[in-house]
């Protein structure tokens, strides 16, 4: 069974802090910091500016269907788009009520639970519905996706050139979840990890485990800028015309974790 090796991510975790890309990140936060306070009235129009991009582009990313004037209309104003996929507003306003959520949790101060992770995939997906999935045989058919509930048969997928991307099975999803979650209450407790690292490491572990049917990729994108936002960064954006370079990343990611696992 795959377990998560929590000492070692800790170790690459401290080894990618000291990179010099991380002293440039060092750099913007500290420039960021030494304009505020801002002004409520002008942080909640920062805020509000942040959300819609970061709606938008989130959901772009996994195909959703409505332009970026839609997804305003439709947060702002209620309107729905003509011939646009009911299931496109449904995921717009799920998405937006997780990011209420998640600025919830950040003003609670506490950290981040596994029960919070549950609910905000059922919050983010707002309710069941049937989805193509593939069968242990490798066939294509339908599956009822599960809101709130960690997968209860293989979420595989078929990448462009016709491989299979293998996830977390099932059985090892819940162990490698609570591991999951050990190391981010490890990782940010010590000081030699930059939160950064911590989001970015975190985002990619959720992905690769793929712990529920479905919204997996909105749902670490979620994560991650809770994390980020719990260390009072900014919440990071991934425009949807950089979603190949943002999937090749997350791919390279992989081989990178392996090769470093193999030598610590």
């Amino acid at each position: 069974m795959m377990r998560f090796q929590i000492d070692k991510m800790l170790e690459i975790a401290q080894l990618v802090s000291q990179l010099p890309i991380i002293e440039h990140v060092k750099d913007l936060f500290s420039a960021v910091e030494e304009v505020r306070p801002i002004p409520e009235s002008i942080e909640q129009r920062i805020m509000q500016k942040f959300r819609l991009d970061w709606n938008y582009n989130s959901n772009a990313i996994e195909g959703n269907q409505l332009t970026y004037g839609e997804t305003l209309s439709f947060l702002m104003y209620g309107l729905t788009a003509k011939g646009k996929p009911f299931k496109d507003h449904l995921d717009l306003k799920g998405h937006n009520e997780a990011i209420n959520y998640l600025l919830e949790l950040v003003a609670d101060g506490r950290g981040l639970t596994e029960t919070d992770i549950r609910q905000l995939h059922r919050i983010t997906l707002v309710e069941p519905y049937q989805n193509t999935a593939m069968s242990p045989s490798g066939q294509l058919t339908k599956k009822t996706i599960q809101i709130g509930k960690y997968k209860t048969s293989p979420n595989h997928v078929i990448t462009q050139t016709g491989e299979i991307h293998y996830y977390a099975t099932p059985e090892e999803t819940p162990g490698l979840m609570n591991d999951l979650m050990d190391w981010l209450r490890r990782a940010t407790y010590q000081k030699d990890i930059h939160p950064v690292v911590i989001a970015a490491l975190f985002h990619h572990s959720f992905t690769i485990i793929h712990p529920f049917d479905d919204g997996n990729g909105r749902l670490a994108r979620i994560l991650m800028n809770l994390i980020l936002l719990n260390h009072r960064f900014l919440p990071v954006i991934i425009p949807k015309e950089e979603r190949n370079i943002y999937f090749d990343t997350l791919a390279k990611g992989d081989s990178m974790i392996l090769n470093l696992l193999s030598l610590i």
